[in-house]
């Protein structure tokens, strides 16, 4: 796991540095010192409500399970195990939040790990939604190869949902499902008690499954996804261009889809690699597109993996971290 972590982590490093190198290092340099501090400042802030809304709908969540924790305690917990699902090939450790959060309050794994992954399936369906959306707007701009490849990427999205739904709702599958997760080495501690967690996940599947609470879980889904597109809107004003509010969602959206099925930590090299295609496909430099990615994503990246990190040094200490990543 260990040489795993390793290996995928070299892939993200060497993948984001081939894309600074091959967009002409020195002028994206040039059009980062010329950036406009005043919508850098306005990214920034719309990259803080995003981490508080995220956090926000987990302890929303959480009442659907009847825990009522304090936000101190849902956003340590979000964000903590956000920086260790970003360290982690296809971010398989952030249902280590409901653990971390068992360490502060009393909760049940299995119903927290249920959360977790209904959010994903959620966040998925919401990608898919702004992704047709965005590519039925720009499709007459978007080369034949970039909408062919958009159009696979969405279809196995869905499939991806479709399939996260059937093994909420399928005890048989919801125990296939974690017999996998306990093969890494982070979560072989909850080896012994798989049995117990796909009874009672798949039981728990039923008090989530309320129209009104999905509902309003959506909206709230929404709402997060179009301050991530602000994010990366203002980034591209902060550099002198302007698409509307509407692209940066889908564009964000479709390549974030694209950095979880690429299963690279945190998708760091796919995911720029995609947005910076989607936005220099709509005859914007090279160097502009990636400077604009540069700064969204050291505000949604970056900026939220140290917040995490600081809450998960801070909330749980170096020896819950140990824990976590010891390979025994």
């Amino acid at each position: 796991m260990v040489n795993l972590k390793i290996l995928t982590f070299l892939i993200a490093i060497i993948l984001f540095g081939a894309i600074i190198y091959f967009s002409n290092i020195t002028k994206v340099i040039e059009v980062l010192s010329k950036s406009n501090v005043y919508f850098i400042v306005l990214a920034l802030i719309s990259g803080v409500i995003l981490i508080v809304l995220k956090s926000f709908r987990w302890k929303f969540m959480l009442t659907f399970i009847n825990v009522h924790a304090s936000f101190y305690n849902a956003f340590s917990s979000f964000n903590a195990a956000l920086f260790l699902g970003n360290i982690t090939p296809g971010r398989l450790l952030e249902p280590i939040r409901g653990y971390l959060l068992k360490l502060k309050m009393k909760c049940s794994f299995s119903e927290t790990t249920l959360l977790v992954v209904a959010e994903r399936v959620i966040d998925i369906l919401i990608y898919i939604v702004f992704s047709i959306i965005t590519i039925e707007i720009v499709k007459t701009q978007l080369p034949e190869n970039i909408a062919r490849i958009s159009l696979i990427t969405l279809s196995a999205a869905f499939v991806i949902s479709v399939i996260g739904l059937f093994v909420l709702n399928s005890k048989k599958f919801t125990l296939k499902f974690f017999t996998l997760i306990s093969k890494f080495p982070i979560v072989k501690k909850f080896r012994n008690k798989i049995s117990s967690f796909s009874k009672k996940f798949s039981s728990a599947f039923y008090k989530i499954m309320s129209v009104k609470k999905l509902t309003l879980t959506l909206v709230i889904t929404c709402i997060i996804w179009i301050f991530e597109g602000l994010v990366l809107y203002f980034a591209l004003l902060s550099i002198g261009i302007q698409l509307s509010i509407l692209v940066c969602i889908g564009f964000v959206c479709l390549s974030i889809l694209i950095g979880l099925l690429s299963f690279l930590p945190g998708g760091l090299g796919s995911t720029e690699v995609v947005l910076i295609l989607l936005i220099s496909s709509l005859n914007i430099s090279l160097p502009e597109s990636t400077a604009a990615v540069i700064v969204y994503r050291f505000i949604s990246y970056l900026m939220q993996n140290l917040i995490g990190l600081f809450f998960l040094m801070q909330a749980y200490n170096f020896e819950t971290l140990s824990k976590l990543l010891s390979k025994k």
